[in-house]
């Protein structure tokens, strides 16, 4: 009920599922969820997160690789431009370390997948910011 009175939904693309489908099935499933949310709600779609692959938990997942990652992200951009007020957001470029070739050290727990708090900082300012710019444009 509270979905149906939200004025914004942060939708934060997940990965597990690439261990068992391809990345256009899973956003066949993002876009029936979106269809399902209050069209005057603004949404903001975030990327997946790249990982670091050589850390323990992407290197013993084989359906955690950066190109399976960037793969769903590109399947699921056009799924947000779909809808009216969708602001999808790519957050590898504040995630994404070059030198390393994935998930910067510093926003990762240590296994190579999950945030540090540094990280959630991260995502968390990301995303206030993009909420933030969908009300400054009068879409909230």
């Amino acid at each position: 009920p509270s979905v149906e009175r939200a004025r914004a939904v942060v939708v934060n693309a997940g990965v597990n599922d690439l261990k068992y489908r391809p990345a256009p099935a899973i956003a066949a499933d993002y876009r029936t969820l979106l269809a399902r949310l209050p069209p005057s709600a603004a949404v903001v779609m975030v990327s997946p997160l790249p990982v670091d692959e050589g850390a323990p938990w992407p290197h013993r997942s084989p359906h955690l690789r950066n190109a399976n990652l960037r793969s769903l992200s590109a399947a699921l951009r056009p799924v947000c431009e779909e809808r009216p007020n969708c602001r999808f957001v790519d957050a590898w470029p504040v995630f994404w370390d070059a030198a390393a070739g994935g998930l910067r050290p510093s926003l990762h727990s240590g296994d190579g997948l999950h945030l540090s708090p540094a990280g959630s900082r991260e995502l968390e300012a990301l995303i206030q910011g993009a909420v933030g710019a969908r009300w400054a444009q009068g879409r909230g």
